[in-house]
């Protein structure tokens, strides 16, 4: 027969758990929102249409460019 601490013992476990988890989960959370804030007003992408900047660019070039006062 398990004594209480034996079932104490599983029920922090689970506790921890889920709060590992929780845990897990907020810091991804916190991960996406702040990679989308950076990528959407400190740092922007951009593909270049046309051949007006050859020879320097091509057609279909990406580059990215740094916006500290956006």
């Amino acid at each position: 027969m398990p004594n209480r601490h034996e079932d104490a013992t599983f029920g922090s476990r689970l506790l921890s758990s889920a709060r590992f988890w929780k845990a897990i989960v907020a810091i991804v959370v916190v991960i996406i929102v702040l990679g989308g804030s950076i990528r959407g007003f400190v740092i922007q992408r951009f593909t270049i249409p046309s051949a007006s900047m050859e020879p320097t660019l091509k057609v279909d070039d990406s580059i990215t460019v740094w916006r500290p006062d956006a």
